[in-house]
């Protein structure tokens, strides 16, 4: 609940749709204020919307759902806007860093919704194995469901990389499930080296 947005854009977008806006955030910041002085409420309880409800009541229901219309609505502007100057809108998904597209409410993202207005999803496969990176494909395959519509994005370098022949195993292992579309980030210092073992791994 930390990262949980108070903003006053999403109270405006909750209370549009019927929430009592003013209310959670006055309970949500005495939840917390409780957690930082005395006792955490959530200690051992599962993170889901159903667990939520049941302390904040269904508002908090009303509000994750009106951060993820808004999401949606914004990416359809900018996908109408991108379209008219024959551009294409690519959106990059961070949801690897929460567990995976089952948790994505938790950062007001509906990802089979958004994958109907974007044109390409982005995933960071951002793992240190193959298995990892598979099973995490696995995991966007299943909701998004169209693979062409998803590019993978590996770290082609330390931590998650070692050598040439890893990357290529990587490369092909995404390829064998659908996952044609590759491409490589890294916000760091790329060697010649680096760039010969993408180069090597795409032949």
């Amino acid at each position: 609940m930390l990262g949980f947005c108070l903003c006053i854009y999403c109270q405006s977008a909750a209370e549009s749709a019927g929430a009592d806006a003013k209310k959670l955030v006055f309970e949500i910041s005495a939840a917390l204020d409780k957690v930082i002085k005395d006792t955490d409420i959530w200690l051992g309880k599962e993170l889901s919307i159903d667990n939520l409800v049941s302390i904040f009541g269904i508002d908090i229901k009303t509000w994750i759902s009106s951060q993820e219309l808004t999401l949606i609505d914004l990416n359809t502007k900018l996908t109408k806007s991108a379209h008219s100057a024959g551009a294409t809108l690519r959106w990059v998904g961070q949801l690897p860093f929460i567990d995976g597209l089952d948790q994505s409410w938790r950062i007001g993202i509906n990802p089979t919704e958004l994958t109907q207005v974007v044109d390409v999803i982005e995933a960071l496969f951002y793992c240190q194995s193959t298995s990892e990176i598979i099973e995490l494909a696995q995991n966007y395959l299943s909701v998004i469901q169209s693979p062409e519509k998803i590019t993978g994005i590996l770290r082609p370098t330390y931590p998650d990389n070692s050598s040439q022949s890893e990357l290529a195993k990587r490369v092909n292992a995404l390829k064998n499930i659908g996952i044609t579309n590759i491409d490589f980030y890294l916000f760091d210092v790329w060697r010649e080296r680096d760039l010969e073992w993408i180069k090597q791994s795409l032949i």
